[in-house]
């Protein structure tokens, strides 16, 4: 009847509002106990930063002491990072491979590279980043610069070259493997996920090396780009993310690690081919994955 269906709409709304309510006092209820976490993570990056660089030469790979030191202390305090903004368990599928050079990602949100750094396999790794968001905040800066990020200033053709040319440097043939591995997120940008990636950029294919594929997925919230205008981008999006996720009592992510994507002939010559290959085999994964 009408009457039952329409209590049964109110309920289901009571329902809702209901469960709402009690996640965000639930996540107000947490919040000190994670803000006390983050700031102890962070402290520890700080610390281990400072030793880790501190009358280290630039352009040159870490000392040896210098990387073991980032590889205990950074990935540990990724995950407690990562726990203080909700992401209680990451969920890995496949096994990251400990020889790859180079890692190729899906790119949702700024929290990818936490998700990364945590899991890699002789982490942590390195990334090419735009120079601007995290890179621009004094704490986070300078930590990204002892992971040895290539910055990448994607309006200028002579940046893009140099990216080129240091990429090519160290995760070429002939590259030093005292090297971290290489992170890259090749659609460029953040975007929703998808079983449809967004076009590639070819600065890793050209390299024609190994790459391992991997694909992020996130649940019970959206980390999509704020919508908010003059919030979309840059460090105002990145603190608008973190606050959407301390505020929910729960984030769930699925990383897939696919196996090591070895080009052929074919593809070592053509960067277009090699790039539509690798983005084929992460969206057949994808597409089975969207609904986890």
């Amino acid at each position: 009847s009408s009457s039952s269906r329409s209590r049964g709409i109110v309920f289901s709304l009571w329902a809702h509002h209901f469960k709402f309510a009690s996640s965000m006092l639930a996540a107000l209820a947490l919040l000190p106990l994670r803000l006390a976490v983050m700031t102890a993570a962070e402290f520890a990056c700080f610390l281990a930063v400072l030793a880790a660089t501190c009358s280290s030469a630039s352009g040159r790979p870490l000392s040896r002491w210098r990387r073991m030191l980032l590889s205990v202390v950074l990935p540990l305090a990724s995950r407690l990072l990562l726990w203080s903004v909700g992401f209680w368990r990451l969920h890995v599928i496949g096994i990251p491979s400990s020889n790859a050079k180079v890692f190729v990602s899906n790119h949702l949100s700024l929290f990818d590279g936490f998700v990364l750094t945590a899991l890699l396999p002789r982490s942590p790794p390195s990334f090419v980043a735009k120079a601007e968001g995290l890179a621009n905040l004094p704490l986070y800066g300078r930590i990204l610069q002892a992971m040895q990020v290539i910055f990448v200033d994607r309006t200028s053709a002579a940046s893009r070259k140099f990216t080129m040319e240091r990429l090519a440097s160290r995760y070429g043939p002939f590259g030093d493997s005292a090297w971290p591995p290489l992170v890259v997120f090749p659609e460029g940008t953040t975007a929703p996920f998808s079983p449809s990636l967004l076009p590639f950029q070819l600065g890793a294919f050209r390299l024609g090396q190994p790459v391992q594929p991997v694909v992020i997925r996130y649940s019970h919230i959206d980390l999509s780009a704020p919508t908010t205008p003059g919030w979309q981008s840059g460090v105002k999006a990145d603190i608008a993310l973190i606050l959407r996720a301390i505020m929910s009592v729960r984030v769930g992510v699925e990383v897939v690690f696919l196996p090591v994507y070895v080009p052929s002939d074919e593809e070592r010559a053509s960067p277009e081919l090699f790039a539509q290959g690798v983005k084929t085999a992460m969206e057949t994964v994808a597409s089975k994955h969207r609904g986890a």
